[in-house]
């Protein structure tokens, strides 16, 4: 039987033990190799995460908040029209009709009549019997009026069928004759008034004057009545 040298047997030696040491190559992993979730657990996580990529809106501008809109206490009346005061100041000297107190007026103006006094002398007391006149366009009538000191008064002219646009006027004559309009009608339609809504008409002393009515379109027949505190 053949023997190695005996120079040869130690480096046999290390060779056996450094095979030993490395063991076999298809051994497992580590422990720590080992800690790794299972697919359905990473599945899940991803599901989540992208769900929730999804569901996520970036925030917007922050809403303005609503403000509280505060409406005048006493809205402005609107303006006369122009037109009308220059028709009445342009025959203002021509003979008029004269407005004539109507016991029984036809039934279906005074009840007109009623109703626009309804809205427009609330809290107001009926000041004698109406006044009537039969008028064309472009005809006047004419009624003295006289009101004591302090007193507050609405005017409401009412007009019947056929008349399209009424007009209506307070004056008073100055010294020297000049013609001054202390109250005018600023509604459009065959409804005129003068105070109403916006406030009776106040006068501080004796009031002597005159008040107009004026047709300005159409024709038929009126009612103006006043109303005071």
């Amino acid at each position: 039987m053949l023997s190695a040298p005996r120079a040869v047997l130690p480096l046999l030696a290390l060779l056996c033990a450094a095979c030993a040491g490395r063991g076999p190559t298809t051994s497992s992993p580590p422990p720590s190799a080992q800690l790794v979730k299972s697919p359905l657990s990473a599945r899940g996580a991803y599901r989540l995460h992208r769900d929730a990529d999804q569901a996520y809106v970036p925030p917007g501008p922050a809403p303005t908040p609503a403000r509280a809109v505060t409406l005048p206490l006493h809205v402005q009346p609107p303006l006369p029209d122009p037109q009308a005061k220059r028709l009445f100041l342009g025959s203002v000297t021509e003979p008029a009709t004269s407005l004539l107190t109507s016991s029984e007026p036809p039934r279906v103006l005074a009840l007109a009549l009623a109703g626009t006094a309804r809205g427009e002398a609330l809290g107001l007391q009926a000041d004698g019997l109406p006044q009537s006149a039969i008028l064309h366009e472009g005809e006047s009538a004419r009624l003295p009026v006289a009101m004591p000191r302090n007193a507050c008064v609405t005017y409401i002219a009412q007009g019947g069928i056929g008349v399209v646009e009424l007009d209506l006027f307070l004056t008073t004559t100055l010294e020297g004759g000049a013609l001054r309009v202390v109250g005018e009608d600023v509604r459009e339609g065959p409804i005129a008034v003068i105070g109403g809504k916006e406030g009776c008409l106040g006068v501080k002393g004796p009031f002597v004057g005159d008040l107009h009515v004026q047709v300005r379109k159409g024709e038929g027949q009126i009612l103006v009545r006043r109303y005071r505190r």
